[in-house]
């Protein structure tokens, strides 16, 4: 919920034109954007302390959405853009298996801006074994129809859903979760070595296949590594994304340098956590030196308390 803004959050199917060409000619088209956020309220009386833990800091969650807000304002300022939000919070839907499903499935007509925060967790029954791939545990997770399995999303599953061959526009895909890897198996990644930030090929270069759009997924972490919250001010990557102005001319190295920047100083005024590391991937090296414009989301026209909390 956006107590800011309640007004501009809404659960619409958008429409379109397909094209970047009709895009930049009219110049007053706004980006579809979805919010896809889970704290799990529903686990807090679960018998299993497991499913307990799980429950995320509400506080944290509005902080997180009041600053998503603002940041989608500023992709076009004067018209206050609306965007689709489903959460585990009153008069919002929430994001389940099938309302996960249906915006990532839905044909990208438009530049389309997804955010997805909740658990990473391995893919385990309640009882039993993990087998080691990574999923999304999303709102309905306790509700499958064997009572000792999770009903999660593989991640695996969500890149098939986000790169298939109905989609015509570009991704701008944020993961606020623990232990983010490429999920998309994008064929670059941005490396950031002190002051040096340079584009290296990952492993998927050979065997990515995409088509003329571009695909940029923005990690809330490096693999294995934990994402920060904070009951005070929400989750750590969210904020310093929400810190980054799209309408500034900015190219995607200087947006990659300055997050973990945002980060760190977050970060440093908390003595329980070392570090979380950024990372940003991308179907192709993206240089230009407006990255928010070239992806079409902005046209031309247009001090942390230690109340730690673990967001993955």
């Amino acid at each position: 919920m956006h107590p800011s803004n309640q007004n501009n959050a809404t659960n619409p199917e958008p429409s379109g034109p397909s094209s970047s060409l009709s895009r930049s000619l009219s110049g007053s088209l706004h980006p579809r954007c979805s919010l896809l956020t889970n704290g799990y309220s529903a686990h807090a009386k679960h018998a299993d302390q497991n499913m307990r833990d799980m429950v995320l800091n509400p506080e944290a969650i509005k902080h997180d959405l009041r600053g998503l807000n603002h940041w989608i304002t500023q992709l076009a300022p004067n018209t206050k853009p609306s965007f689709e939000l489903y959460c585990d919070r009153k008069k919002y839907r929430p994001a389940d298996e099938t309302r996960i499903r249906t915006v990532m499935q839905t044909p990208r007509k438009l530049p389309t801006f997804i955010y997805l925060a909740g658990h990473t967790e391995t893919d385990i029954s309640v009882t039993g074994p993990s087998n080691g791939q990574l999923v999304y545990a999303p709102d309905d997770c306790l509700e499958a129809s064997d009572s000792d399995q999770l009903k999660l999303i593989a991640y695996e599953t969500m890149r098939q859903w986000l790169l298939n061959s109905s989609h015509s526009e570009s991704l701008l895909f944020l993961t606020e979760v623990c232990y983010c890897e490429n999920f998309l198996q994008l064929p670059y990644v941005l490396e950031l070595n002190g002051d040096e930030t340079q584009w290296t090929k990952t492993s998927y270069y050979g065997s990515f296949k995409g088509n003329s759009s571009d695909i940029v997924h923005f990690a809330a972490t490096s693999p294995g590594e934990q994402a920060m919250s904070f009951g005070t001010i929400g989750s750590v990557f969210t904020k310093a994304f929400c810190y980054v102005d799209p309408k500034e001319v900015r190219s995607l190295k200087a947006i990659a340098q300055q997050l973990q920047k945002n980060v760190n100083e977050i970060l440093s005024g908390s003595s329980r956590q070392k570090s979380q590391n950024v990372k940003i991937y991308s179907s192709r090296m993206i240089d230009d030196p407006h990255f928010f414009a070239t992806l079409g989301f902005f046209l031309s026209s247009s001090g942390v308390e230690d109340d730690y909390d673990s967001s993955g």
